[in-house]
């Protein structure tokens, strides 16, 4: 048995933030939730030319609905929808944590027989490399990706359904390529790897940059026979260029199943055809060298048409076998593949293919030399591909420049742009038309072959860089490019007067950027709308006016005749930072001077003339059903012999559209130059037809992280104003009557995150700890329960009662007083609450008993005129009998006096009945009085409905009794097929019959809703007087025949389900018409649940109280996903381990709120439905639309958070009991029970719920969609003490703010009472709730942050003033304009050539007479010449980006403000940050002088700053660093007036110490016997330094391996981190000042991160390296696989899907603590109540937590052996119960992942040994009776494993 030290901790990973990354790296639009409607229809193909008609872009105005919008990132995918008034994006579902990295998506149509079947999602998933064809579904367990098709592989280019996509991905190491087909025909397995068909074998290369775009166009886009929905074709490049498969995707109908059932349809793949490579290559221009050469690529060319049967073709069928492809040479010829995409014009596909010569891609440092003929060039290649013939041919082969990224296809077809770094050179049926050259840098990078075609840009010279922009197509002659940096430019066709080559490519400035928030930018999508429409359908007048067309020139002149405006939506996606939604204005104009002419494009206006230019080639659309002739021509033309290489087919004769300038210009110097290209005698060139972006409006932003570095744990405010000490409220401790504790504010956690204009930081809190949001707070004591009078602007108090039943009501009145800040002068409002007099009743009668004796149940406020109505129950003091009453008062205008106006008994109908509880009241207006409603829940199972109004109580009205109670019970149904004579089975059985066969109401609600959410049909007057006469109360049992049309036969109900709108038009008006605005009309309903499981809704009338019923389903209690309505309802299994029944249901509105000109977004509203259950489980339902617009059900929201009681808390309660703290429940059965749920409005301009259970929890909308926050309260009291730890809420407060009421520190009943003025600040401000309860603010700051610090101590970081250091990296583009002109004559420049010869020939003759080599000697003094010059003629030197570090002080409190900063030298990079207490030695080390006492040491807190200096000179001089050592001085206030409010210290350089021995890449502070020194790596040293006379001394070092990449130090040990040789376990021994090897790893791991976690006395350490796996060593000495204790042992590991830099460790909280914001008074407070809390090892649990590049944050928590082993079985059964989004087998996905890299010194074994978070935390969200299936297959109970979720969920959660 292992030491207790050494005993394996078993880890759990969790992602904290559920939601995953709200990135956008890849889009698609898409119809997912909704069909495109009736309107949108493929086009018939009855024209002759390849006109394209702009009328087809998109659908008729308002026919069909825009799509979906889906966006992809990380292993989290999100589908958005679009809201028409506001333009915001709906989040309509989402799918986070998917067992898989997304590397491509994009959109599949099918075929459109039915208007209403949707897309599909072609998604490409990495490690796995697979590709997936997905549609979106619900099953029984919630939204689902469901897989129909699946393909593994690497690299994807896609052409489907006249939509081009394209996206490059890295080649993965070990994966094995396959084809999964699995529709109706069977299964296909086509296994391949590389250029082989070994199926045995993997590919195992080096991992390849990664570029990606995606581009998808409304189906129809173009109107020709090519577009064919239905059909897609894929083709995929492995290995970088080692293979090329192609394979179609088809989709065809599948067979119903029954009658009616509409045709659906169902993708299929083919079998894939793989390109012979080889044998193509032979054809390429390139490559022959003889004619020879080309006879032989003829009779290849030649072979490969016909296909023939011959076995050594490799074009025939039958040569792609294993056997026939195993003698291809490994060399293609093709070299590296850079970029694929295809080009839908022609009748077969062609693909297009980017690549290099078969040497692969020149090295940049290469074209420095003198070389007159240029760089190698790249190459264009288009390949006709036939996958069902079998056949590949080469059409055409171009040179492009050797910088080309990308390729983008156009609109036309048959057109498509080539991008670089310096050009874009545009590629027109087989023929180079135009080289554009954007920077003077170009000439560069272009081979001598194509310089003569090089042209700058028509309107003006450039000096851009094309690297990483991103460009997508708006209309077939203008295409949007955003550069990297965000900045914003049109590329379109110009049309000029000279007309001898056509239109040409210009780009234009726009003066707009995007990358204020962006960072940068991933990827662009855009959807047109129909062309001269100036607002789509979907569009709201308000945004129209951002797309208007200007209707006069410059000159007054009306342009109406010359112009067409295309308007559309663009999505900007971005990875590090926000996405933005923009809405677009084109307009096509025609300049008045020149003669006008029409513009010779592929694709013409409607009205134009056809291209002269166009051949019978190029025709997409073939007249008279000349089909055969058509092939038969583009046969012979695609496969004749390309011609030679002097005859590229390129247009050199190409010309700007630009006039030349006339004779009278030709003294214009500056005109001359800039205009004049070849010849200074032609006219000035000018633009006659242009695009210009009138609008460029951004409508919503997504806002996103990025990358997230390491966290610091500070406060982000000063202190909370406290009320004042004189209030009167009872306070826990009465006796000294002093003020609360003022402490230093409530910590939250500040991550950096994004990159360049994008970074800042993000705030990590939750609601209640955020000390922003606290206005006043004050102990109470005996409290039970508070209401809100926002009109009296007052708060009751209901008292507790006493033990003879006499409880009381005290008043709050709300007060505000101003008070100015010490530092700034601005003035901050505190409010105080001040106790009025104790209420009485306003009668002169002898009955102010009242006041000190009724007992306060429920309160509510009628109007503005201070009205109010209380229920309040009354104990006889003679019998002890209950009585319960409505009592009605109203304030006068000074709420001096209370006028009594109604008193009303509510009278019990049974004996021994009493008032169990009552919901909100709910408000409404009857013929403009105000008036109200309430519900009164009996203990006999029956619910009254009261109405009141102000003159008094109108009726009441009991709810009907149950109409199903025998289709409740579906064990019973199905065991009593034949009649009362069956059988029970067991007891068990008739005991669960007995309890669910039960018709008492245990839940009931009364609220507001808009009535078309919640009635299931609309039908004409006659069926409506039937239903209303059959849903009368006396006649309930046959209400339920009115769900079904009496017109409806069984295929009908099938098609369109129980509702439906009738079909006659003898109405008056519409069933669409009859529905209103949500904001505007709202219905009472009565909902009601039952305890055999039945919800039902009856509509109120408000006038008389009668019910309709409008709604009847069963299965909330359990957890059913999906509750339908139905006139009958369903059996479902109960559970047969539980008795579980609904204790209260809440019906609310989720979403932003009303204002109060009613001007609000109902889309991203909706009606949501919140149940409690006996076992205080949360149930979160919304009511949604089932599709077809005509019925609603409620379906459940998954939030994967638990609300329950843990057996921790359980058994602390116990324990209180039995040591006297609390007293035993003596909670009688006639008890009233309070409401948990609380409803709230225009809270942080929210609605919603709150719910106080026993985990306080929030019910907000996140983009219309309802999500939870946890709450937190200070000072809490531990749980487990009182049911829950808020006692109390009350919102509609007269500041917009709310109350809590809960449990103190303190004596048992101890209360605090906390004013609120928002929930948290993320509603005002750029936030996100990421789930998992948290919420996090975005602070943008526009710079890079590093690394940030708080700075903790209090002499420097005060309560008002919290400082942060923070080390910032600005990244700005340096000019580079210097280049374009030196300023020197030739004759100058010839001089300074000769002096630099000279010097270089003098330090060569001394360097070969000492002996030495000149490079190594004089290398800081090399001169590097500038080899590239710029071209003036084609533009300016473009500005390169740089990188400026600096370290800032900022101010939390004051906005973040910077106080003082300190810039690093120039190419100095700012690598690690400390803030540490460093102790003053005042003897050198080694001297003789007298040891000093420990207590005699002082210390000095300073900044400590690690720096790396890159030479300018690159890597020719090793790198080298600086230690900085800085120290904060805080200002006086009469400084800080004179410097400003935000200069509030002073940051000053106190010493600094040169490193040569490599960058400081880790500072850590060691504190060993009460002494603390610096440790320092650098390079692959670690130095122990300690700082004494003003400078840091070395006492002690240590080298490791290669490059020291942290330091963590706990106690007297260092965990030490190699960026390339794993980890390092060190001991610091004080005696001798030396660091030892303790234990290492001895595999070669490229280590990124490293941490510690433990668990009691066992330590374990977790790394993280460059294959985004995690694993975990221990320090085992004693074990056999430690090696003699020098190796550390490896105990598991787990593959992490994401990259992280840095591990942060955190206290693993369990659930009596969690609630907590201030966790320290929160534990010392559990230390006296319990002493021997804290012991137990799960008391002592240190988790990690760590950011990612993909915007989530993930936590690490330790587990214990049994819960360990017992989530282990629990994660086994759900990997194959659960079905996976994508079909991804999430055991696959955790596998570790083993890398290449020196791969014989690798272990590659497998431990595994982790739990999987995100897949077991799936279990929480599944019916009862689900889990009670799993919980038996692995011999546990339910109880037990949601008790051990719930806290790991606590655990997790730094917060």
């Amino acid at each position: 048995m292992s030491a207790p030290a050494s005993r394996p901790v078993h880890p759990c990973v969790v992602s904290v933030t559920q939601q995953g990354s709200r990135g956008a790296e890849f889009s698609t639009w898409a119809y997912l939730t909704h069909s495109r409607g009736p309107a949108w229809q493929p086009q018939p193909s009855n024209t002759t030319t390849n006109n394209h008609n702009d009328s087809n872009d998109s659908p008729p105005a308002g026919a069909s609905p825009l799509p979906n919008l889906v966006t992809a990132a990380g292993s989290s995918i999100h589908v958005y929808s679009h809201c028409p008034t506001t333009q915001q994006l709906k989040l309509e579902v989402s799918f986070p944590n998917i067992a898989g990295t997304i590397c491509f998506l994009a959109t599949l149509t099918p075929k459109r027989l039915h208007h209403d079947e949707r897309d599909a999602l072609l998604i490409g998933v990495a490690a796995p490399a697979r590709l997936t064809v997905v549609t979106l579904e619900r099953n029984e367990h919630g939204p689902l990706l469901q897989a129909v098709c699946l393909m593994d592989f690497s690299t994807i280019a896609t052409a489907a359904a006249g939509t081009t996509t394209t996206t490059n991905t890295s080649t993965l190491e070990d994966a094995q390529y396959t084809l999964l087909d699995e529709g109706a025909t069977g299964q296909y397995h086509h296994n391949y790897n590389n250029n082989t068909l070994t199926a045995s074998q993997s590919i195992s290369t080096a991992p390849s940059s990664s570029s990606s775009s995606s581009k998808v166009k409304p189906k129809n886009y173009r109107n020709n026979r090519t577009t064919r929905p239905g059909l897609a074709t894929v083709a995929v490049v492995l290995g970088g260029g080692s293979g090329v498969a192609v394979c179609e995707l088809v989709c065809q109908p599948i067979q119903p199943q029954q009658h009616g059932h509409p045709i659906q349809h169902g993708w299929f793949a083919l079998e894939p055809y793989i390109l012979p490579l080889h044998a193509l290559s032979r054809q390429l221009p390139h490559l022959r060298n003889s004619a020879a050469s080309e006879q032989d690529t003829t009779n290849n060319n030649n072979a490969a048409m016909a296909g023939g049967n011959n076995p050594n073709n490799p074009n025939n069928p039958t040569a792609n076998t294993t056997e026939n492809n195993a003698n291809q040479p490994m060399a293609t010829g093709w070299g590296d593949m850079i970029h694929a995409t295809f080009l839908s014009g022609y009748l077969e596909p062609v693909l297009l293919i980017l690549h290099t010569a078969a040497g692969g891609r020149p090295w940049a440092g290469r074209w420095a030399r003198e070389n007159t003929s240029g760089p190698p060039p790249t190459f264009v290649t288009a390949l006709s591909v036939g996958v069902a013939h079998r056949r590949a041919a080469l059409l055409w082969s171009l040179p492009a420049t050797v910088d080309a990224q990308t390729l983008q296809p156009l609109p036309n077809g048959t057109s498509c742009l080539v991008v670089g770094t310096n050009i874009i050179m545009s590629i027109q049926a087989g023929k180079i038309h135009q080289i554009l050259a954007v920077n003077g840098w170009a000439h560069t990078t272009c081979p001598a072959t194509l310089k003569p075609q090089l042209q700058p840009n028509a309107p003006m010279k450039l000096a851009l860089q094309l690297d990483g922009c991103q460009i997508c197509v708006l209309h077939a002659r203008a295409c949007l490019v955003v550069l990297r940096r965000g900045q914003v430019y049109l590329l379109q066709k110009t049309m000029t007067s000279s007309n001898s080559s056509g239109p040409c490519w210009s780009l234009f400035p726009t003066g707009q950027s995007l990358a204020s928030t962006m960072g940068e930018v991933a990827q662009l999508q855009s959807w047109p709308f129909q062309q001269q429409q100036h607002q789509h359908a979907a569009l709201s007048s308000s945004s129209s006016s951002v797309i208007k067309k200007e209707e006069k020139d410059d000159n007054g002149n009306d342009t109406n005749s010359l112009s067409s405006t295309r308007t559309g939506l663009v999505f900007a996606g971005s990875r590090l930072g926000d996405s933005l939604l923009l809405s677009y204005a084109v307009d096509t104009i025609q300049l008045p001077y020149g003669e006008i002419h029409p513009m010779e494009d592929d694709n013409h206006d409607e009205g134009e003339a056809p291209s002269p230019l166009a051949d019978e080639l190029l025709q997409l659309k073939p007249t008279n059903g000349e089909d055969e002739e058509i092939l038969v021509k583009e046969e012979e033309a695609l496969y004749a012999p390309p011609p030679d290489e002097n005859n590229n087919s390129s247009n050199n004769n190409a010309s700007v559209n630009i006039v030349a300038p006339s004779d009278d210009d030709d003294d214009d110097e500056n005109d001359d130059e800039t205009w004049k290209f070849e010849s200074s005698k032609n006219k000035r060139r000018r633009l006659t037809k242009c695009c210009v972006l009138r609008e460029l409006t951004p409508l919503d932003r997504i806002v996103s992280f990025g990358p997230v570095g390491a966290s610091c744990e500070g406060p982000l405010a000063s202190t909370p104003a406290l009320a004042a000490a004189d209030t009167i409220i009872p306070t826990a401790n009465t006796s000294n009557n002093s003020k609360p504790d003022v402490s230093f504010g409530s910590s939250a956690f500040i991550f950096p995150c994004g990159f360049g204009s994008s970074g800042g930081l993000a705030l990590v809190t939750t609601p209640g700890r955020d000390d922003r949001t606290i206005l006043a707070e004050e102990d109470c004591l005996n409290v039970q329960c508070i209401f809100s009078l926002p009109a009296s602007e007052l708060v009751l108090l209901g008292m507790i009662p006493t033990a003879d039943g006499r409880g009381g009501i005290k008043l709050l009145r709300q007060t505000i007083q101003s008070d100015e800040k010490s530092s700034g002068g601005a003035r901050s409002s505190n409010e105080q609450w001040t106790e009025v007099e104790e209420w009485t009743d306003p009668r002169d009668e002898t009955m102010n008993v009242i006041s000190t004796s009724s007992i306060l149940l429920n309160a509510h406020e009628m109007g503005r005129d201070g009205t109010f109505c209380l229920l309040v129950q009354d104990m006889d003091p003679h019998d002890g009998s209950l009585s319960w009453r409505i009592v009605m008062a109203r304030w006068n205008s000074d709420l001096t006096r209370c006028d009594f106006l109604d008193d009303f008994n509510v009278n019990v109908e049974e004996p021994g009945e009493f008032l169990k509880a009552s919901s909100p009241f709910a408000s409404f207006a009857v013929d403009g009085d105000d008036q109200c409603g309430i519900a009164c829940r009996w203990s006999s199972g029956r619910v009254s409905l009261v109405l009141i109004a102000k003159t008094g109580v109108k009726c009441i009205v009991n709810a009907p009794p149950s109409l199903h109670s025998d289709v409740t019970m579906s064990d019973k149904s199905a065991t009593q097929q034949e009649g009362e004579a069956a059988i029970i089975e067991d007891e068990e059985t008739m005991r669960i019959q007995e309890f669910y066969s039960s018709t008492d109401i245990v839940a009931a609600d009364l609220f507001r809703a808009p009535p078309e959410l919640l009635k299931i049909q609309e039908t004409n007057e006659a069926t409506a007087e039937k239903e209303e006469a059959e849903t009368r109360v006396e006649n309930s049992e046959t209400a339920t025949s009115s769900l079904i049309r009496p017109d409806f036969d069984e295929d009908d109900i099938f098609l369109y389900g129980l509702a439906a709108p009738a079909q006659s038009h003898n109405e008056d008006e519409a069933p669409s018409a009859k529905r209103t605005d949500h904001s505007t009309t709202l219905s009472t309903f009565l909902a009601l649940f039952r305890k055999s499981g039945m919800l039902e809704l009856y509509e109120v009338n408000e006038g008389n109280g009668e019910l309709v019923r409008c709604w009847i389903c069963n299965g909330g209690e359990r957890g059913q996903h999906c509750l339908q309505p139905g006139k009958t309802v369903a059996p479902l299994p109960f559970p047969r381990s539980h008795f579980v029944t609904v204790e209260e249901i809440r019906f609310f509105m989720c979403g932003p709120s009303i204002s109060s000109d009613g001007d609000s977004e109902t889309s991203l509203r909706s009606l949501s439905m919140a149940l409690k259950t006996s076992n205080d489980d949360l149930f979160l339902y919304t009511v949604k639309s089932e599709g077809n617009g005509l019925s609603c059900v409620l379906e459940r929201e998954s939030i994967f958070s638990q609300c329950r009681k843990t057996r921790e808390q359980t058994r602390h309660r116990t324990k209180l009991i039995k040591k006297g703290i609390i007293p035993k429940d003596a909670m009688a059965l006639d008890s009233y029970e309070h409401n948990n749920f609380f409803r709230f409005s225009n809270l942080s301009g929210q609605d919603g719920l709150f719910a106080a259970l026993p985990q306080p929890k929030w019910i907000v909308s996140d983009r219309g969609r309802p999500t939870v926050l946890v709450h937190r309260t200070r000072h809490s009291a531990p749980a487990g003490g009182k049911s829950s730890p808020v006692m109390g809420f009350c919102s509609s407060l007269s500041n917009g703010g709310f109350v809590t009421l809960h449990e103190r520190v303190g004596r048992f009943g101890s209360q605090r009472l906390t004013v609120f003025k928002e929930i948290s600040p993320i509603f005002r401000k750029p936030g996100l709730i990421p789930g998992g309860g948290l919420c996090i603010e975005k602070i943008a700051m526009g710079v890079t942050v590093r690394q940030i610090k708080f700075i903790d101590n209090p002499a420097i970081s005060t309560g008002d003033h919290p400082l942060f250091a923070v080390i910032v990296s600005r990244e700005l583009e340096v000019d580079q304009s210097d280049l374009n002109d030196d300023g020197m004559t030739a004759e100058e420049r010839e001089a300074v050539e000769r002096e630099k010869e000279e010097a270089r020939i003098q330090r060569q003759v001394e360097a070969d007479l000492g002996g030495f080599d000149v490079e190594q000697e004089w290398v800081e003094e090399i001169a590097r010449d500038d080899v590239f010059q710029i071209d003036a003629n084609l533009g300016g030197a473009p500005p390169i980006p740089k990188e400026f570090y600096s370290l800032w002080i900022v101010d939390a409190a004051n906005e973040w403000r910077v106080v003082d900063s300190y810039d690093l030298d120039e190419y100095e990079h700012g690598l690690t940050l400390q803030v540490m207490e460093l102790t003053d030695f005042q003897e050198e080390p080694g001297s003789a002088q007298t040891t000093i006492e420990v207590e005699d040491l002082t210390t000095t807190t300073f900044i400590t700053l690690g720096t790396g200096t890159l030479n300018h000179n690159g890597e020719d001089v090793s790198s080298k660093g600086r230690v900085l050592l800085f120290e904060v001085k805080k200002l006086d206030a009469a400084t800080i007036r004179r410097l400003g409010t935000h200069m509030v210290a002073n940051l000053r350089l106190t010493y600094e110490k040169e490193i040569f021995h490599g960058p400081v890449t880790t500072l850590s502070c060691l504190s060993v016997e009460g002494k603390n020194r610096l440790v320092i790596g650098a390079g692959a040293d670690v130095n122990m330094e300690q700082w004494g006379n003003g400078k840091l001394t070395q006492v002690g070092f240590f080298r490791a391996t290669m490059q020291i990449q942290n330091i963590m130090i706990f106690k007297n040990f260092l965990l030490l981190s190699d960026a390339y040789d794993s980890i390092h376990f060190l001991v610091w021994r004080e005696s001798d000042k030396s660091l030892t090897l303790l234990a290492k790893d001895y595999d070669p791991i490229v280590v990124y991160a490293a941490g510690i976690m433990s668990r009691g006395a066992a330590m374990t350490f977790l790394c993280h390296d460059d294959r985004q796996n995690l694993q975990f060593f221990q320090y085992a000495p004693g074990e056999a696989a430690a090696r003699g204790g020098n190796k550390l042992v490896c105990r598991s590991d787990f593959h992490l899907g994401s990259q992280t830099i840095a591990f942060q460790q955190h206290y693993c909280r369990s659930s009596l603590l969690i609630h907590s914001a201030t966790p320290t008074s929160t534990v010392a407070a559990l230390k006296q109540q319990d002493p021997y809390h804290g012991r137990t090892e799960d008391d002592q649990r240190l988790g990690v937590h760590f950011g990612t590049t993909d915007s989530t944050i993930v936590s690490v928590v330790p587990l214990s052996e049994p819960v360990y082993w017992r989530l282990a079985a629990l994660q086994s059964v759900l990997a194959n119960a659960m079905e996976a989004n994508c079909a991804l087998s999430s055991r696959a996905w955790r596998l570790y992942r083993r890398s290449p890299r020196r791969g014989g010194c690798r272990n590659n074994d497998r431990k595994k040994g982790v739990i999987d978070g995100d897949l077991i935390l799936r279990y929480a969200g599944l019916p009862l009776t689900d889990q009670e299936e799993l919980a038996s297959a692995i011999g546990s109970t339910v109880d037990l494993i949601l008790d051990n979720l719930l806290e790991l969920e606590c655990g997790s959660l730094m917060l």
